[in-house]
């Protein structure tokens, strides 16, 4: 059994408590409270960030041998690479007064996003109780992203972000907004319709992810970034929405974005179509919560309604009257569905049907390995170009063609 001491949400607790952390760094590695240290190597995510995570795990049958009660602080601290030490911290303090069971171990997790570049990273757990302290240094290197179609993609975000601590094992999902620009010669509206619907999967026929690492005992293993999602679990929405926070800050040299997000198997929008700016934090908080219902695959009510509400929500978005400022004539409309994949196994036919000059693209984000995908089959009258994707590596790639194609599309307007 573990405690997991992490940072809980803000990305760094505020520390009222002066420590010398200069001094502690400046004096090198030691251990007087026993402990395992591990950092993990970056992972691309579908937010286009580099995730490394810290791991630290103090045995409770050392920790207390000398005293019960501990009062301990566990830091995070990064340098770049001129070895200057960030003012941004992790920080989180864990007090003991009891016990604990010879079992347990006590586990620090801290996450943060890095840009290319090599940095050092500093991990710290002092007791104030007894003054000990153990301080461990490690070295990440953070590559580029080899032939990078978006080499300045990260220009505006800080070097390093450290994250909230990850609920139920989802992807820490990280601020600031990336450097996208779109170079149009006429108008784009470009709308972006997310599905995220969310089912129970049929567990005999999802392959079981192995492990990314053999872990120390006790380690809590990083989250699986690309892999397999299981029955009940809703990772792959979590990196859905990752994803649709990209395509959302594309930034048009002539044009603008509307986002809609909907579930498809719920029939209900859980953003109505609005302009560009949209709180992803807000609705991942509402997707990924407590209060959203799984929809069962083999017991979806209403499954014969959804190729009509499917249809209807795409020919709102035909109809709609563009956003963006035509200066120079009537903008091109380009709609691109997000999704995973539906499958629903619906009697009905119904599919939608062609009412807007536009150019359509389906992105099918196929991380969950779903097999039939109805959706796909409900737009196929709009002759959408598909683009799938199984990793965040290979939304990067496929993001460069959507964007090359809105460029010609608008050339050629």
């Amino acid at each position: 059994m573990a405690i997991v001491a992490s940072a809980q949400d803000r990305p760094s607790v505020q520390r009222s408590t002066n420590l010398p952390i200069a001094d502690w760094i400046s004096q090198g590695e030691r251990q007087e409270i026993p402990w395992e240290v591990r950092v993990t190597k970056p992972e691309l995510t579908f937010q286009q960030r580099m995730l490394v995570t810290v791991f630290a795990e103090i045995h409770s049958d050392e920790l207390q041998k000398r005293n019960v009660n501990r009062d301990l602080h566990f830091l995070v601290k990064v340098a770049d690479e001129s070895g200057n030490w960030m003012d941004d911290e992790s920080y989180v303090p864990f007090r003991l007064t009891e016990k604990m069971d010879r079992r347990t171990d006590l586990q620090m997790q801290t996450e943060l996003y890095l840009k290319p570049g090599n940095f050092k990273v500093a991990i710290i757990a002092y007791d104030s109780a007894l003054g000990e302290r153990s301080v461990s240094f490690s070295r990440v290197q953070v590559d580029r992203v080899e032939r990078d179609p978006f080499p300045d993609l990260l220009s505006s975000v800080p070097p390093v972000q450290f994250l909230p601590s990850p609920t139920e094992g989802l992807v820490v999902f990280g601020m600031g907004r990336i450097n996208l620009p779109v170079v149009t010669q006429r108008p784009v509206q470009f709308d972006l319709i997310v599905d995220l619907s969310a089912y129970e999967y049929d567990s005999a026929r999802t392959p079981v992810p192995r492990p990314m690492f053999g872990a120390p005992r006790g380690f809590p293993r990083p989250i699986p970034v690309n892999r397999p999602a299981m029955k009940n679990d809703r990772k792959y929405l979590d990196r859905l929405i990752q994803t649709a926070s990209v395509l959302s800050q594309m930034h048009f040299e002539k044009g603008c974005t509307r986002v809609t997000a909907v579930d498809v198997l719920n029939r209900s929008v859980i953003v109505p179509t609005t302009v560009d700016a949209v709180n992803w934090q807000h609705v991942r908080k509402n997707v990924l919560g407590p209060d959203h219902n799984l929809v069962s695959v083999s017991a979806l009510g209403g499954k014969d309604q959804v190729p009509g509400f499917v249809s209807e929500q795409l020919e709102k978005v035909m109809a709609a009257e563009p956003s963006c400022a035509a200066e120079s004539g009537k903008p091109v409309h380009v709609i691109a569905v997000l999704t995973h994949g539906v499958e629903i196994e619906a009697r009905s036919k119904t599919k939608v049907e062609q009412r807007c000059n536009c150019e359509v693209f389906y992105l099918k984000q196929d991380d969950n390995h779903l097999g039939v995908d109805d959706l796909k089959k409900m737009v196929s009258p709009l002759s959408p170009r598909v683009l799938e994707f199984r990793n965040p590596l290979e939304f990067r790639r496929k993001l460069a063609d959507l964007l090359q194609e809105m460029e010609k599309t608008s050339a050629a307007n």
